[in-house]
């Protein structure tokens, strides 16, 4: 299991990186946002006024909504800082929150349901906290094949004796 924008990028003894990238729909929503800006400003084929203001409006909404919901998200293990760090970065600000690894309780899927698709997302639960989300999204549950179970390995990453192999 895990999800297609869901990547490890690093994988140490001391580290395990993990990013979600949803370049795909991001793009897909910025393209829509662009689509209806230019038909607002253009007005090819508009004859009317009001039309061109709904899709300029329809362009924000849009794009706010790009904006607001579709942050690039890297999740950092370190065990020799002893965290856990969330960072979400925006087109204009990064956001990060950090928890001590000891308060980590698990990592698993939050799984819902969406016509007749499952769609999943990976969470952390912290002691204090309880669920924090590491997807700002959720999404299919298709992976490639050969690809590792993010959820498993990060719980093997983290049951795994601490060792000095390689720097």
């Amino acid at each position: 299991m895990g999800t297609p924008t869901l990547k490890i990028v690093e994988d140490r003894w001391d580290r395990l990186v993990i990013e979600d990238r949803p370049h795909l729909m991001a793009a897909l929503i910025w393209s829509m946002a662009a689509i209806c800006a230019y038909g607002a400003v253009s007005g090819d084929g508009i004859d009317e006024t009001w039309k061109r203001w709904l899709l300029g409006v329809l362009a924000l909404g849009i794009g706010a909504l790009a904006y607001a919901k579709m942050p690039y998200a890297r999740i950092t293990f370190d065990r020799l800082a002893g965290t856990v760090e969330r960072r979400l970065a925006y087109l204009d600000r990064a956001r990060t929150a950090t928890w001590p690894l000891s308060s980590l309780d698990h990592v698993r899927y939050d799984a819902t349901w969406s016509d007749h698709a499952r769609m999943i997302r990976l969470v952390i639960e912290i002691d204090g906290e309880g669920v924090v989300p590491l997807q700002s999204a959720y999404s299919s549950d298709r992976r490639r094949p050969g690809e590792p179970d993010i959820a498993e390995r990060v719980a093997a990453w983290l049951t795994e004796p601490p060792s000095v192999e390689e720097t």
